[in-house]
C-alpha cells in the first residue's frame, strides 16, 4: 500500500515536470517565432527600401489624445541597425535554450523586451520617444547581464 502511494506521488511529480518542460518548450518556440517574424519583416523593409533617396521612408504617425503624436520611420542608417538587431535576436533566443526551466521564461521576456525597445530606438523620429526608449533598453540589458552574464558580470 505504501509503495502504491509513493508511485502515485512520483507519477504526479513526473507529470507536472513533464508539463512544465512542455510549457517552457512552447514559450521558447513562441519567442523564436516572434524574433524570426521580426527578421522577415525587416528583410521585407530592406527589399522595398529605396537606397537612391535620403528621405525617411516607411513613416507612420500615431495620434493619441493622452500621449500626443508618435512618429516612426526608417532611414538608410537605421535600416542596417534594424537588420542587425533582427538578425541577432533569433541567435540569442537559440543560445538561451540551455538555460534552466525556472529562469527561461524571464530570460525570453527580457530578450523580447530588449528587441522591442531597440526597434523603437532605431525607428523613432521623436526626440522624447527616442530618449525614453533608449533608457528603457538599459533595463533589460542590465538584468540580462546581471542575472545571465558570465562569471565577471560587468557592464
Amino acid at each position: 500500500m505504501l509503495t502504491s502511494q509513493i508511485s502515485a506521488k512520483v507519477d504526479r511529480t513526473s507529470n507536472s515536470q513533464a508539463s512544465q518542460h512542455l510549457e517552457i518548450y512552447k514559450i521558447r518556440q513562441t519567442a523564436l517565432l516572434v524574433t524570426c517574424l521580426a527578421y522577415l519583416v525587416s528583410i521585407m523593409i530592406w527589399i522595398n527600401f529605396e537606397m537612391n533617396t535620403n528621405e525617411i521612408q516607411f513613416t507612420q504617425s500615431l495620434n493619441s489624445w493622452t500621449v500626443g503624436q508618435l512618429s516612426f520611420g526608417v532611414d538608410q542608417l537605421s535600416l542596417f541597425f534594424i537588420l542587425l538587431t533582427t538578425v541577432t535576436m533569433p541567435v540569442v533566443v537559440l543560445s538561451g535554450f540551455y538555460i534552466n526551466a525556472k529562469s527561461a521564461r524571464f530570460y525570453l521576456i527580457l530578450i523580447l523586451l530588449f528587441e522591442g525597445f531597440l526597434l523603437i530606438v532605431f525607428t523613432s523620429l521623436d526626440l522624447i520617444l527616442f530618449y525614453v526608449s533608449f533608457e528603457a533598453v538599459l533595463i533589460p540589458l542590465c538584468l540580462l547581464v546581471g542575472i545571465f552574464g558570465g562569471l565577471r558580470r560587468e557592464i
